[in-house]
């Protein structure tokens, strides 16, 4: 696929715009064609795209005049926003692996049209993720919901347009024959043990109204949806596109929550203590995991993609 275009992979950023089966390549793994400019570098044949690369994709070239024509607003005054590890169940003990809870597809509490169920167990490494990605920002700058208070309600509540960065680190739930039904998974239950609705729906997205440099969906397969020609994937990064948000991190399979804590604690270490632009920081943050040797397969790196725009 790269082989003919190797000679002008040139500069330090890719910008792809895929179509068809390319919205499910992880461009970062793909190796460095012959001929290409950082080829006679190394010897290595297994350098891949990510060595050298930015990578950021668009969804669809229509995409980008409507991100760049949004109306001027005042930049939201505090800077991160972070929402990990909800409650499935009344009764979870809060312990890795004490809960798991067994979501029907169709009827109550949810509704969908999938046509398997959906298993919810508890991410334990979402809170270390939150723990940390957090400890870069002043508290006073930063809404931190855990637990019970990851729900529904926080995020409808039209607290998250006041922080620059909004990241989610749940489950992800996609439903490729009727998106709309995509949702995050956020807590089921309330501060009594009651069951609540804890699904925040494709549809619930387009009521959002971010003011967000960046919205992150740490969970598994968030990048994923309905293919629709010349649009791409509907799903729920469209839904966050359309709430406001100039970029999107989203996941392309299901990833490992020890290994997606560790990419995503070294991510937001490039933007908030290095200061670097998020795809950028991306990079970097694969790379450095990429080096380690129990996550060094592509598996635990590179499911993590950015969207939007670039610069």
């Amino acid at each position: 696929m790269l082989g003919p275009i190797g000679p002008e992979l040139t500069g330090k950023r890719l910008v792809i715009v895929p179509d068809g089966a390319l919205f499910y390549v992880p461009f970062g793994t793909l190796l460095l064609p012959p001929g290409s400019n950082f080829a006679s570098l190394t010897a290595d044949t297994q350098t891949r795209l990510i060595d050298h690369y930015e990578i950021s994709v668009v969804p669809s070239m229509t995409l980008v005049p409507l991100l760049r024509q949004q109306p001027e607003q005042t930049e939201p005054e505090k800077v991160l926003a972070v929402l990990a590890d909800p409650v499935f169940y009344p009764t979870e003990k809060r312990k890795p692996g004490d809960s798991t809870l067994a979501i029907p597809t169709s009827g109550s509490p949810v509704e969908a049209s999938s046509r398997t169920s959906w298993v919810l167990t508890r991410l334990p490494y979402t809170r270390r993720e939150a723990d940390n990605i957090s400890g870069f920002v002043p508290k006073e700058n930063t809404l931190k919901a855990l637990g019970l208070d990851a729900n529904r309600g926080t995020v409808l509540s039209g607290k998250l347009n006041q922080y620059r960065y909004v990241h989610f680190a749940t489950h992800g739930l996609v439903d490729v024959e009727q998106p709309e039904f995509s949702a995050l998974a956020l807590s089921m239950v309330d501060s009594q043990g009651h069951p609540q609705d804890g699904f925040l729906r494709l549809i619930d997205t387009y009521h959002l109204h971010l003011k967000a440099e960046l919205v992150t969906l740490s969970a598994c397969e968030t990048g994923l949806g309905k293919e629709i020609a010349g649009e791409g994937l509907v799903g729920l990064t469209g839904g966050f596109f359309y709430a406001g948000s100039k970029r999107v991190v989203v996941s392309l399979w299901k990833v490992n929550d020890r290994a997606t804590a560790e990419l995503m604690t070294e991510f937001y270490r490039g933007i908030f203590v290095k200061k670097m632009a998020p795809a950028a920081a991306l990079q970097e943050a694969q790379l450095y995991l990429k080096k380690q040797k129990k996550w060094s397969a592509p598996y635990f790196w590179a499911a993590f993609q950015l969207q939007g725009e670039w610069k």
